[in-house]
């Protein structure tokens, strides 16, 4: 039985690659991506983990969207969507708007350093 119930989301992760605007016939732009959010714990390893998830964006978040690039850390709102994939359940972010929180890691690893070596 399908809810029509939407689960509203705030995600905040990096980009797993750079973001590609497509248009449909229609005329609509959309742009799936993959965000990787990282877990707040650590695995046996002493190292954290994280998990993917494939987010839809539409028309102005996709264009927003386009200037962001691999490995920015961005913050998704949007609701939750359950597919069915190959007899699977899919879970599936459809994202409203995304806000760029910080550049891509590399860019933050070269502050953290530089604030470390104030200090």
């Amino acid at each position: 039985m399908k809810s029509n119930m939407n689960l509203s989301v705030k995600a905040t992760g990096r980009l797993v690659k750079d973001v590609k605007v497509n248009t449909t016939q229609s005329g609509k732009q959309v742009a799936t991506i993959r965000l990787a959010i990282e877990n707040n714990y650590r695995n046996k390893d002493g190292e954290f983990e994280a998990k993917y998830y494939n987010v839809t964006l539409w028309n102005y978040a996709a264009r927003k969207a386009e200037k962001y690039h691999q490995g920015d850390l961005v913050e998704i709102t949007g609701t939750l969507d359950n597919k069915q994939k190959d007899g699977k359940d899919n879970i599936e972010i459809v994202g409203e708007d995304i806000t760029l929180r910080s550049k891509n890691k590399s860019y933050n690893q070269t502050l953290e350093q530089e604030e470390e070596m104030e200090r």
